[in-house]
């Protein structure tokens, strides 16, 4: 299995997914988020490394966060070896170009 690169959290927000424009096409609820990504636990229909834009906001946030991101994974629901729960179903999104700033607010978010 491999490693996480960062710490995540147990969120649910809605979570906007954008066109070129920065108009919504879409949205969903979040179920986890890391300084590195966020998983949607929905069964969305994009291709593996798929790009995307996301804009959400976090919890007493005075910012949205809008940012870039690929998919990484599909995960179907399932018990795997060894669990004793069912794998949720989702997308495992990887943010790419958070600011410093964002990169920040998620960190402190998350501790």
């Amino acid at each position: 299995m491999k490693e996480r690169l960062s710490k995540r959290k147990t969120l649910q927000i809605p979570i906007h997914f954008m066109n070129e424009d920065n108009e919504p096409i879409f949205y969903g609820m979040s179920d986890n988020i890391s300084c590195s990504g966020v998983f949607i636990p929905y069964d969305l229909h994009f291709k593996e490394d798929a790009k995307v834009l996301l804009s959400f906001t976090l919890p007493h946030a005075q910012n949205t966060i809008t940012v870039a991101a690929h998919v990484i994974r599909f995960q179907k629901q399932k018990r795997g070896p060894g669990r004793k729960k069912d794998i949720k179903e989702g997308i495992a999104l990887r943010f790419s170009g958070l600011s410093p700033e964002e990169y920040h607010q998620i960190e402190e978010f998350i501790r």
